[in-house]
C-alpha cells in the first residue's frame, strides 16, 4: 500500500490521501480518485495530471494553490467502498464552495447525473450543491492520452464563472 502523508483512514480501510489547498477557499477542483503519484505522495493532484492541471489553469492565471483540490474518491476505489459515504464526505467538505471545476465520471454522475463526456465543457447546477456553480470537465486520465482541448475548454467555463465571483 502507498504511502500516505495523513494517516488516516476510510472506514472501508484504506489509507486516504489529504486534500490539497485551502479548505475555506470558495473555489475547489474535484477529480474523480486519485492517480499513482498521488498514492505515493499522500497528496491530491501531484504527479503528472497535476502537474498539467497547474500548468492549464496557471495559463489562464489561475494559480492551483488558491482553489480547494479534493478527489470523490480519496484512494483506490473498490468494490468494498461505500459510495453514499464518500459521496456525503465530499458534499461536506465543498458544500460552501462558489465554484467547483468537476472533472471526471464518479463526481458528474453522483452529483450532476450525467458522465463526464456527455457535459465535460458546459455550466451545471446541483440539488446537492445549491450554492455552487459547477464547471464540468473530462476524466483526468485523460490529460495523458492525447489532446487536451476539453480540459481547456472546461478551464476557459471555470475563468469566466471565477471573474463573476470577483
Amino acid at each position: 500500500m502507498a504511502r500516505m502523508t495523513n494517516g488516516k483512514q476510510c472506514k472501508c480501510g484504506r489509507s486516504i490521501i489529504t486534500r490539497t489547498g485551502d479548505p475555506k477557499a470558495r473555489v475547489a477542483v474535484l477529480g474523480d480518485y486519485p492517480f499513482f503519484d498521488e498514492l505515493r505522495s499522500g497528496v491530491a493532484f501531484r504527479g503528472s495530471i497535476g502537474d498539467i492541471l497547474r500548468s492549464e489553469l496557471g495559463k489562464v492565471g489561475v494559480q492551483f494553490e488558491q482553489l480547494y483540490g479534493l478527489h470523490f474518491w480519496n484512494h483506490i476505489k473498490t468494490d468494498e467502498c461505500d459510495v453514499a459515504l464518500h459521496a456525503q464526505q465530499t458534499l461536506e467538505a465543498i458544500k460552501d464552495c462558489k465554484l467547483i471545476l468537476m472533472l471526471g465520471n464518479d463526481p458528474c454522475q453522483h452529483f450532476l447525473g450525467y458522465s463526464a463526456p456527455e457535459i465535460s465543457g458546459t455550466i451545471q447546477k446541483s440539488k446537492f450543491l445549491p450554492k455552487s456553480i459547477i464547471v464540468a470537465g473530462p476524466i483526468p486520465a485523460s490529460f495523458l492520452r492525447g489532446p487536451i482541448g476539453e480540459l481547456k475548454l472546461a478551464i476557459e467555463k471555470f475563468t469566466e464563472q471565477r471573474r463573476k465571483l470577483k
